[in-house]
């Protein structure tokens, strides 16, 4: 279910989080050695973290070598999180697929939260819909626990496979890689969007 084009946005996201499916390489046949290995996290990974740290200057002295490598495990499972939480936004019918869609397809990618009144301040809030420490650090943290017990090395592994999806998407252009790019398609680009946004 997780390719095909005929689903609604909202029960494909829906079907992404049943299970957590949507960290696994397959998301239709989840495996545990491919957890934390989809396409999804993958690629927000490398969009988001590596790509920032691509390119760093080697200073012997300062140990920046290992400062790159540093809290891997936190980066991958605040990408996860984050994916989670865009797929819950949408399934939610909270973001609609096609206003981004319309949105980027004009240059610009804009993002509207829904806004709920505050009983403490009396003022509409988007609060409850932001990716934030409050809203999410306690699943961020269930994520690492999960991460942690992976055999050694798989973290070093998910972020080499992560740094060669970023040189995959600096080398071929999104649209030679699908025949036709629907609004499933751009899920990614939307969640990259909303982590730059907050």
């Amino acid at each position: 279910m997780s390719s095909n084009s005929d689903h609604d946005p909202c029960e494909l996201a829906d079907s992404l989080l049943t299970g957590f499916a949507f960290v696994y390489e397959n998301p239709d046949s989840p495996e545990p050695l491919t957890a934390y290995r989809s396409p999804f996290i993958l690629r927000l990974l490398a969009t988001a973290h590596l790509n920032a740290i691509n390119g760093f200057v080697q200073v012997s002295a300062l140990g920046t070598q290992e400062l790159a490598v540093t809290g891997m495990m936190r980066v991958i499972a605040l990408s996860a999180a984050a994916v989670e939480r865009a797929l819950g936004l949408i399934k939610d019918k909270h973001i609609k697929v096609q206003d981004l869609l319309s949105s980027a397809s004009k240059g610009k990618l804009a993002i509207k939260l829904p806004k709920v009144l505050s009983k403490a301040t009396g003022k509409e809030t988007n609060a409850p819909f932001l990716f934030s420490s409050a809203n999410w650090s306690s699943k961020t943290r269930g994520f690492i626990g999960s991460i942690d017990k992976k055999p050694a090395g798989y973290v070093e592994m998910t972020v080499k496979i992560a740094r060669a999806t970023l040189t995959m998407n600096t080398e071929t252009p999104l649209g030679s890689l699908v025949e036709e790019l629907d609004e499933r398609a751009l899920i990614c680009e939307y969640m990259i969007a909303k982590m730059m946004h907050y």
